[in-house]
């Protein structure tokens, strides 16, 4: 038995809300105390001050936030307990929006009552601006607008209500374990309520700014860094320039010609030979040593030495004189 009384509380307490394709969260922000519960799917200008450009952004559809008050509180009463509310121009309900209904319905708007008031909520219901103002004719006040037509109120279940003047309506959730079901009670709006539903219209406007006072040290800054950079890369240029003029090598290559031996001290070695029998090594050139002094030789230095090559393979003969014959 108590198993059964289990399952079955875990049935009643699993509530399937109203989902819509017409309705969709943005996650939208709202006033202090109000909260966010979706909106209907909805169907450049620039300011210029003194020391700044703002251009309007984009702007979001009106939406609806929501505000649950715990307080007992007539009609008018309530009205006023909205309208007070600082900062915010809030009034009483109204589900005269396109899909409005579906979002009070909706998980969304349940997920974000308070958790101290859902079981009021699901208990009293919540104060509207739905109003009768005459027999069989109902207005939502906050938003001048006729209640629909379909719209089915139901009489109070509150025997201790007197039936005589105008009647206001209540908005209920009525939750079972496949549906929730939102219907419209009237009562007397001289009487109290505890609990009442406000809502703010508001939308998200968004501004870009563009701030020029400090123009002119942006642009000296600016300047500054492509002076230096232009600087950097010049003495890069010219550093570079003349060590290639003065003929001094790089680094690497300076390493690689440390590392490699001469060519001629390659060719004066005969090819090793395993065998021990194999006569010595003999060399077929004369002179294996090269003078590198003429290596770093100025061009006038060059002119000089082979001047003096030439001069040495000169050979000077002195003519020979025809002997005279003797007297």
């Amino acid at each position: 038995m108590k198993i059964l009384v289990f399952i079955s509380a875990l049935v009643c307490n699993t509530f399937a809300f109203v989902h819509s394709d017409q309705t969709t969260n943005q996650n939208r922000a709202c006033p202090d105390g109000f909260f966010y519960a979706g909106e209907a799917i909805a169907n450049e200008t620039s300011q210029i001050t003194r020391d700044s450009i703002w251009v309007e952004g984009p702007a979001s559809p009106v939406y609806s936030c929501y505000k649950f008050i715990k307080a007992e509180k007539t009609f008018a009463g309530a009205s006023l307990e909205c309208n007070n509310i600082e900062d915010v121009t809030s009034q009483l309900v109204s589900l005269e929006s396109r899909a409005e209904d579906k979002i009070v319905a909706s998980q969304l708007f349940w997920d974000n009552i308070p958790a101290e008031l859902k079981e009021d909520v699901s208990k009293y219901g919540a104060l509207t601006s739905g109003i009768e103002l005459s027999p069989n004719n109902w207005t939502w006040f906050g938003a001048d607008a006729e209640v629909d037509a379909d719209l089915r109120v139901l009489e109070s279940y509150d025997e201790t209500y007197d039936d005589e003047g105008v009647h206001c309506l209540v908005l209920r959730w009525n939750m079972s374990h496949n549906s929730v079901d939102l219907t419209y009670e009237q009562i007397p709006c001289t009487a109290y309520h505890p609990l009442t539903l406000c809502e703010a219209h508001v939308y998200t406007q968004t501004w870009y700014v563009w701030f020029y006072s400090n123009w002119l040290q942006i642009l000296l800054f600016v300047t500054m860094l492509l002076l230096i950079l232009s600087a950097c890369c010049l003495f890069q240029a010219l550093f570079f320039r003349t060590r290639v003029r003065t003929g001094q090598p790089a680094s690497g290559a300076r390493a690689g010609r440390r590392s490699a031996p001469p060519a001629y001290a390659r060719s004066s070695q005969p090819p090793s030979y395993a065998s021990t029998q194999q006569p010595p090594a003999y060399s077929t050139t004369t002179n294996t040593t090269q003078d590198d002094s003429f290596i770093n030789e100025s061009p006038a230095e060059r002119y000089i030495r082979k001047g003096k090559e030439i001069m040495a393979q000169v050979t000077f003969f002195k003519p020979v004189q025809p002997e005279k014959p003797p007297l």
